[in-house]
């Protein structure tokens, strides 16, 4: 059947703009922060807003993220590359504002399942990261677990150029598969500096964890500075060897005071 050139155009215009409205559709608005957005790089669909599947979850609804093998979105960055073109995939909420105060508290809960992958059980390797502080070109402060490892650490970034961005100061403070099967509660406190007076500390189920004294924004990149979670797995031997990966997330918040987060 022949469609003609203005058939075509409205069934473009009618397509983008539902796809435009399922993206906003999932945006959410979390106490402190303002409005997050589904990240436009993600795998398709792999990012959901969903009744707690657990049973156990603080709030009645549940951010859901899933990566699957071979879903690498291949959607252009400023530079021209792509997720696929680093064997990597994700599948995150980011936050629209690009600043952050000069000193907050973060709070997240995320529970992982009982078999999520972890260490050699992740068949493509890689780095995976659950959240972040993200400057444009990488992570100014995130909670990770490194290739082959099950050591969830707490860490600051450096910049050395595109796709460049290797640690500085990490502290391990969990063991990632021993925290499967339960939701965990994480509480981070930063004084945001780029000299010797910057603090970040991180609780993890209200017990102090993890402490980075010193810079805590990456030198020589860009000054902003936006809260993403999620899943992304970066840098892998090849997106076709992953094993599934899904994260729930809730009771996102940021404020002055400890006092002040989301419960």
């Amino acid at each position: 059947m022949r469609v003609c050139r203005r058939e075509r155009w409205i069934f473009t215009f009618v397509a983008g703009f539902i796809a435009a409205w399922a993206s906003a559709s999932l945006a959410e608005y979390f106490p402190g922060f303002g409005q997050f957005a589904p990240e436009p790089i993600n795998a398709p669909g792999s990012y959901r807003i969903i009744a707690d599947p657990t049973g156990l979850a603080p709030t009645a609804r549940v951010q859901s993220f899933r990566i699957d093998a071979g879903a690498c979105s291949s959607k252009k960055y400023d530079n021209g590359n792509s997720d696929c073109t680093f064997h990597s995939v994700r599948s995150q909420a980011y936050e629209l504002a690009k600043n952050q105060p000069a000193e907050a508290w973060y709070a997240w809960s995320m529970y992982l399942p009982p078999d999520f992958p972890v260490g050699k059980e992740q068949k493509a390797g890689g780095n995976l990261l659950f959240a972040y502080w993200h400057n444009g070109d990488c992570q100014n402060l995130d909670v990770n677990v490194p290739r082959g490892s099950t050591k969830l650490y707490f860490q600051t970034n450096l910049f050395y150029g595109a796709g460049k961005c290797p640690p500085d100061q990490r502290v391990a403070f969990a063991d990632l598969a021993a925290m499967r099967g339960q939701w965990h509660r994480f509480e981070v406190h930063v004084k945001w500096s780029k000299g010797a007076d910057g603090l970040a500390e991180l609780f993890l189920d209200g017990k102090k964890a993890a402490t980075i004294r010193g810079r805590n924004i990456t030198p020589n990149t860009h000054p902003q500075n936006y809260f993403k979670f999620g899943l992304y797995q970066n840098n892998t031997l090849a997106t076709e060897k992953l094993v599934t990966e899904t994260a729930f997330y809730t009771g996102i918040s940021r404020a002055s005071t400890r006092d002040g987060l989301r419960r």
